[in-house]
C-alpha cells in the first residue's frame, strides 16, 4: 500500500488510462508524482535520480529501451523500489536485466488494458512470466474458445472480463460494441492461458496470431526469441501473404548501435531455438520500430508499409 513517502513518475500519455492511472494515485493516496510531458529514456533516468522515485509503471518497450542506455551507470535508480511492466507480452530475460539495475526493487509483470481499468492483476516478482491472479471485486477473467467456451487450464484461448473495472463500451460505436461485448462479457482480443494455480499468462493479441500452414505462431513467442539475441535491440513480427501457407513470418529488426549482423547468422540463432514452421520468411533491420502513443509497438504501421511495397 503507498503512503505519502512514495514518489512516481508518469511517462505515459493520459489518453491512457495507464498514464492518467498517475495523478489518479496521486490524489488517492496522497503521493507526488513526476509527470514526464514526453518519454526518453535518459531523461527518465535523471528525473529519478533526481527526485528519488520509489515506482513507476510502463510498456515493455520503454523498459528495454533503457537497457541500451551507454550512460546509465551514472545515475542512481536506489530509490525504486517497485516497477511494473504490462500492457504487452514482455520478455522475463530483458525484466530480469533491467531488475538488476534496480537493486532495491520489485520488478513484477501485470495486465490491464484502456478498456479494462487497471489493477486487474500482477503476478509476483518469482513468476514474472505470468501476470499473476485478478484483484478480488475489481474484475472477473476467463479464457474461451472461438465459440465462447472455457477452455482448459494450459490451454490458450481469448481472455475475457467482466465486472467494474470494465468500461461501458466505445463512444457512438453501436456495431463494435455489440462485437466484443457478449453475455456480459467484454472480449479483449488478447490471447492467454491459466495455469493451476490461477496465474494468468498473456501469450500475445488475437491478430498478432500468424497462420503458417494451418500451425498457429504466437508473435510475442518469437519476439522473445529474438530479443535474447545479444545483438538485438527491438523486434516486431507479423505474418505476411503467402501463396503456399497462407501466411509466412516476418521480423522486424533494430540492431544495437555499432552493430552489423547478417541475416544468416541470426537465422542460424532461430533455427536453434525455434520450430521451423516457426522461422521467419523475412528479417529486415530497421533503424526504429514505430511506436504508439503509448509507447507500444505499432504493428498497424509495420503492416501498412509492409503492404504499400506490393502496391
Amino acid at each position: 500500500m503507498m503512503d505519502e513517502t512514495e514518489r512516481i513518475i508518469s511517462a505515459i500519455p493520459f489518453s491512457h488510462s495507464g498514464g492518467i492511472l498517475f495523478p489518479f494515485i496521486a490524489i488517492r493516496y496522497g503521493v507526488s508524482t513526476v509527470i514526464m510531458p514526453k518519454y526518453h529514456p535518459l531523461d527518465f533516468v535523471k528525473l529519478i535520480d533526481k527526485w528519488k522515485v520509489t515506482g513507476f509503471f510502463m510498456v515493455p518497450p520503454m523498459f528495454y529501451a533503457l537497457l541500451y542506455l551507454k550512460d546509465i551507470r551514472a545515475y542512481s535508480l536506489d530509490s525504486v523500489k517497485w516497477a511494473v511492466v504490462f500492457g504487452a507480452p514482455s520478455s522475463p530475460d530483458l525484466m530480469m536485466k533491467f531488475a538488476k539495475l534496480c537493486p532495491n526493487a520489485i520488478v513484477t509483470n501485470g495486465w490491464g488494458m484502456t478498456e479494462v481499468i487497471p489493477p486487474i492483476s500482477a503476478a509476483s516478482p518469482s513468476n514474472i512470466r505470468s501476470v499473476g491472479k485478478p484483484i478480488p471485486n475489481n474484475v472477473e477473467l476467463k479464457i474461451v474458445d472461438p465459440d465462447g467456451n472455457e477452455v482448459k487450464v494450459g490451454e490458450v484461448g481469448e481472455l475475457i472480463a467482466r465486472g467494474k473495472s470494465v468500461f461501458v463500451g466505445y463512444y457512438n460505436e453501436p456495431e463494435l460494441n455489440n462485437e466484443v461485448f457478449k453475455n456480459g462479457w467484454f472480449y479483449t482480443g488478447d490471447l492467454a492461458r491459466k495455469d493451476e494455480e490461477g496465474n494468468y499468462y498473456i501469450i500475445g493479441k488475437s491478430k498478432d496470431t500468424i497462420k503458417v500452414g494451418g500451425q498457429l505462431v504466437w508473435a510475442a513467442e518469437v519476439e522473445e526469441v529474438i530479443l535474447r539475441h545479444p545483438c538485438v535491440k527491438e523486434a516486431a513480427v507479423i505474418g505476411i501473404p503467402d501463396q503456399l501457407r497462407g501466411e509466412v513470418v516476418k521480423c522486424f529488426v533494430v540492431l544495437k548501435d555499432g552493430i552489423v549482423l547478417p541475416n544468416n547468422y541470426l537465422m542460424d540463432y532461430m533455427r536453434d531455438n525455434l520450430a521451423k514452421f516457426k522461422l521467419p520468411r523475412e528479417i529486415e533491420y530497421l533503424n526504429e520500430l514505430p511506436k504508439t502513443g503509448s509507447g507500444k509497438v505499432n504493428k498497424a504501421a509495420l503492416r501498412e508499409m509492409e503492404d504499400n511495397k506490393h502496391k
